[in-house]
């Protein structure tokens, strides 16, 4: 039996779309976007706005709200800006209701993650680290859910003798979760890596990325694909090198351990994305993609952050100077530019942890990491937790850190006594929400009980 088409399988998908059977039609949009490396329902037709409404139908069944805010949005993009005719004008008048409605299932799924009392404070209690803790928790789990379903078909003729039938957006979810917050990163099965594995190498096919090729060897292929190609073959092979990177730098930090090959493996990428945003500044997000973004430049910086404080804390002799100066001078720069940029503005949805992953948590990490420089330490950890909600572990965590510099620096006790009392009411609401989280699992609590104690002994 000859192997279905792309086109065959965005018929099925359609098929059972209008059966309702939203679940399967997903699945078959899933199987039909891998099979030509574009969404057989969209790609094929950028301006087909069926087929991004079909799409997004499926996601608001399947329950992933994220997406499916995405999705609407592009089914209105795809529509003509003027001119309508009847039945546009009812399609923009559709569209525009089933966007407002996956938003508002976004914010209430968001809002049911949060402890009763937060819920009964309304926006009040919106300054909660559970809001952007579940979206990014989402993001993450909804690309091992799409590694997971990475499938090989046997097929007569193949090059291996089968096809590989998945979804080309597992690694833009699990790196947006990462990106949002670290510690989100979990692996929770043996085979974990080969399937991760599995994903990059299906992608990196499907979207004809630049799998081995130097920094100088892909801008150079870019900027040919580029003029031979267009955006819509350059955008996504560069989406997959860079997002591949960020996780291979991760893997080299926190699993092999050894951060100093991950602290060059990120200057890299942040080489390759001021390079683009230069080159193509006058260029539509549509077009050069996401990964130019400010907001995707600052999570890569975040985590270089933290890449550079595991450096150095590994190093020795001159390397670790050199990597003081330059975790000094990455945070101060990420400190500046957030102050210079003001209030952030976006011009589409977006969900509601959004502005805490990519506005408050990188400059208070920014501001953690300065505390190396010791005169710094006190006031650059209560800054960075001045920054973070109340309940967020690294809110306490960071309070915690500023007892020692106190003791040591004959802090009058009243100072002393403050902090400690910020950290006891702290540690509850933390604790509630951050209870098994990897901080947790290393003896947080402990170690943080064990500071308490020595600070209120000292001042009995």
């Amino acid at each position: 039996m000859a192997p279905s088409t792309a086109v065959q399988l965005k018929e099925e998908g359609n098929a059972l779309f209008v059966k309702k059977h939203y679940a399967r039609a997903h699945e078959k949009y899933s199987e039909a976007i891998a099979i030509d490396g574009q969404n057989a329902a969209t790609d094929l037709d950028p301006t087909y706005a069926k087929g991004w409404s079909r799409l997004a139908s499926a996601h608001d069944a399947g329950l992933e709200f994220t997406s499916a805010v995405v999705a609407w949005q592009k089914a209105l993009d795809a529509l003509p800006k003027v001119d309508l005719s009847p039945a546009e004008l009812k399609q923009k008048e559709q569209y525009t209701t089933s966007l407002q409605k996956a938003t508002e299932r976004l914010e209430a799924a968001t809002k049911e993650a949060l402890p009763g009392d937060l819920q009964a404070s309304g926006p009040a209690g919106y300054n909660s680290s559970v809001r952007t803790r579940r979206i990014l928790i989402s993001d993450f789990t909804e690309g091992v859910g799409y590694m997971n379903i990475l499938k090989k078909v046997p097929m007569k003729g193949g090059p291996q003798g089968y096809a590989i039938i998945g979804h080309t957006e597992g690694l833009t979810c699990i790196t947006n979760g990462v990106m949002r917050d670290l510690r989100v990163f979990r692996i929770d099965c043996q085979d974990w890596l080969d399937k991760y594995n599995d994903q990059v190498c299906f992608e990196a096919e499907k979207r004809r990325a630049w799998t081995s090729e130097s920094l100088e060897g892909i801008q150079k292929a870019a900027l040919q694909r580029l003029k031979k190609e267009g955006w819509h073959d350059v955008r996504p092979a560069l989406s997959v090198v860079v997002r591949g990177w960020i996780m291979r730098a991760i893997f080299d930090s926190e699993l092999r351990q050894v951060p100093q090959v991950a602290v060059e493996r990120l200057k890299e990428t942040l080489e390759l994305l001021h390079w683009g945003r230069q080159i193509w500044r006058d260029v539509s997000k549509d077009d050069r993609g996401a990964i130019f973004e400010n907001t995707f430049v600052r999570g890569v910086k975040s985590i270089y952050l933290e890449t550079l404080m595991a450096a150095h804390e590994k190093a020795t002799g001159p390397d670790k100077t050199a990597l003081l100066d330059t975790l000094l001078a990455a945070a101060r720069e990420l400190i500046d530019e957030m102050q210079n940029a003001g209030q952030p503005t976006y011009t589409e949805p977006v969900d509601p942890g959004f502005v805490s992953s990519f506005h408050i948590y990188p400059v208070a990490e920014a501001h953690a990491e300065k505390h190396l420089h010791y005169t710094l330490a006190v006031g650059e950890y209560t800054e960075a937790a001045r920054m973070l909600p109340p309940d967020d572990e690294k809110h306490c965590w960071y309070l915690n850190c500023t007892i020692d510099p106190l003791l040591r620096g004959d802090a009058p006790k009243k100072v002393v006594m403050g902090v400690v009392n910020m950290i006891r009411a702290a540690m509850p609401l933390m604790q509630r929400i951050w209870a098994h989280s990897a901080l947790a699992k290393q003896g947080r609590d402990a170690m943080i009980e064990t500071t308490l104690r020595v600070a209120e002994s000292k001042h009995a």
